[in-house]
């Protein structure tokens, strides 16, 4: 009873990181993801683990439907990183032409005070 009453736990725990995870990246919190990806595998390995001991059959519900909403939210995430890791990239892309174009123009044009002569000084 011990074992299943630790898989639920486990579950509960698994489910509450991926919402986390959810919030964190949709926040742009890239060190609540870095500290929640560190730690989602031990919790899956050991939900996995007990589930097989207690002869778990993610095709029966209550497990079954649960495993689905998981990997389901589990696959949200993974969809929204890779969109925000795409738009960063297009970002990094741009920040790349733009520093491109400065250094050209500052090659060909010197913002520098113009020497002051006598035909160039009013009044």
């Amino acid at each position: 009873m011990r074992a299943e009453l630790r898989f639920w736990r486990l579950l509960d725990e698994c489910e509450k990181l991926t919402q986390d995870e959810g919030v964190a990246l949709s926040e742009q919190d890239f060190d609540a993801v870095r500290r929640i990806q560190a730690c989602k595998p031990g919790f899956f390995e050991e939900l996995e683990s007990l589930g097989r001991q207690l002869g778990m059959n993610l095709r029966e519900s209550p497990v079954a439907d649960r495993f689905r909403e998981l990997i389901d939210a589990e696959e949200r995430n993974l969809d929204l990183a890779s969109r925000m890791i795409e738009r960063m990239n297009g970002e990094r892309r741009e920040m790349g032409l733009a520093r491109q174009r400065m250094r050209e123009l500052g090659q060909g044009y010197r913002l520098e005070t113009p020497h002051q002569n006598g035909f160039c000084t009013h009044g």
